[in-house]
């Protein structure tokens, strides 16, 4: 997110539609489909620089959403996905950021690295 990031109207995204992979915290109970939206947004705490990390993917893909909610919050996350350009409007000032596309439970896997 941080390589990505310029500001809308004055760069082109470079990131745009590259993949990208992320090492981080995911946690399941970081969504939630009250709404019934088509695409369900969550983020991954990245861990090189504890951003979060915006992730969406289709509400319809349940092999995604039963990998998110079957791993447990000691587990490390490696994302594989696409980088999408979000706008943030903030009162005057505006910016684009990355955003990562999940489109398949493939694009992610989890590993416990706790030591005991």
């Amino acid at each position: 997110m941080r390589y990505c990031s310029c500001k809308c109207r004055k760069e082109t995204f470079p990131c745009e539609n590259k993949e990208v992979k992320v090492k981080g915290r995911f946690y399941s109970d970081g969504f939630n489909n009250f709404n019934n939206n088509p695409i369900i947004e969550t983020s991954v705490v990245d861990i090189r620089n504890g951003y979060n990390i915006p992730i969406s993917f289709s509400s319809d893909d349940t092999a995604i959403i039963n990998k998110i909610l079957s791993s447990n919050e000691t587990d490390m996350c490696y994302i594989k996905g696409i980088i999408r350009p979000i706008q943030i409007n903030a009162g005057l000032t505006c910016k684009i950021e990355a955003e990562i596309i999940l489109n398949s439970a493939d694009d992610f896997f989890y590993k416990n690295e706790i030591n005991y």
